[in-house]
Formats: C-alpha cells, sequence, structure tokens
C-alpha cells in the first residue's frame, strides 16, 4: 500500500472497476504549492508510474494512466490538464 492512499483492492469482488486520479507533471507544481499553502492536507505530485502503483495487481484499462484530459478523449486535440487519471478491473 501506498503511504497517504487507502488500499481497497483487497475489497472489492472480482469485476470491480476502480479508479484514481492525482495531481502529476511539471505542470501541477504551481497549483500543488498553492493549494499546500491555502487548505490542509498538503497533496504531494506524483508521476504516472506512481498513479499505475496505486492499482498493482489489477489489469489497467486502455490507455493506462494518462492526463485526466487525454483518457478517452473524443478528440486528439483535448488539452492536457496535469492531473493523471486511470482505472483497472479486478480480476
Amino acid at each position: 500500500m501506498h503511504r497517504g492512499r487507502l488500499d481497497y483492492r483487497g475489497r472489492h469482488v472480482p469485476g470491480a472497476v476502480l479508479g484514481d486520479a492525482g495531481l502529476g507533471g511539471e505542470g501541477s507544481i504551481a497549483a500543488m504549492e498553492f493549494w499546500n499553502a491555502h487548505v490542509p492536507p498538503p497533496i504531494t505530485a506524483r508521476s504516472r508510474a506512481e498513479i499505475a502503483g496505486f492499482l498493482d495487481g489489477l489489469d489497467l484499462v486502455e490507455p493506462g494512466p494518462v492526463p485526466c484530459s487525454r483518457w478517452r478523449a473524443a478528440f486528439d486535440s483535448a488539452a492536457v490538464i496535469p492531473q493523471f487519471g486511470v482505472v483497472a478491473v479486478k480480476r
């Protein structure tokens, strides 16, 4: 289990769909610093690998961890935001 996240993997039945999202990439640094200066609890920016790691042992749904605005985007021109999202299925 990763520090700062609850481990829900053992609490779901096979076929359950789980999702996660978190700030990531250099574009999120200013937003994260602003948040941490004004609102508790503090947040931490994470890499794609760290976001995916929260769902270790589950089957990631394509396209895997990507900026939320690019996850199943209807258009190739979707703006990139500094937040990664990922969906996985428990087998």
